[in-house]
């Protein structure tokens, strides 16, 4: 017997919709249960692991630790593929200027601008100077940042 002649007994009671299995129903309904809304955003998510998945973006909690540089990352999956940067033997791009070598060559394109003179980005501010606007937004927060209090 196919699936398509099996008696669909289990009907959702909100919309009547009928499912061959009762764990089909089950997952169905879930649909509509209360959605599970994000405090700061108000964003709604089905499950509350997938709220709790969102909240790191907002608390920049970062629970997934890599045991070889202890750098930390907000999900499973980007430790994962981290983690392959440390079990890879070669690094197929090397800088032509220096002995670091990069797994993605956008990374080496970013490294060979440090090594180019002037830097492009100089703060208005002080005689520093910056390879990324990036950084030179960084470094501005400070000139702007209250200076903390003197230690007595």
């Amino acid at each position: 017997m196919n699936s398509h002649s099996r008696v669909k007994q289990y009907d959702c009671s909100v919309c009547y919709q009928a499912f061959t299995y009762k764990e089909s129903r089950d997952k169905h309904m879930k649909k509509h249960q209360q959605h599970q809304k994000c405090g700061e955003c108000d964003e709604e998510f089905l499950y509350a692991k997938t709220l709790k998945k969102h909240m790191r973006g907002h608390s920049g909690e970062k629970p997934f630790k890599c045991s070889e540089c202890q750098k930390e990352f907000m999900f499973h999956n980007n430790l994962q593929t981290h983690m392959e940067r440390h079990t890879a033997l070669a690094r197929p791009h090397p800088c032509p200027k220096c002995d670091r070598g990069f797994y993605f060559k956008s990374n080496l394109n970013k490294h060979v601008r440090k090594h180019t003179t002037p830097r492009p980005h100089p703060c208005p501010k002080c005689d520093r100077g910056f390879y990324f606007k990036s950084n030179l937004n960084k470094h501005m927060e400070g000139h702007t940042a209250p200076s903390p209090m003197p230690k007595v």
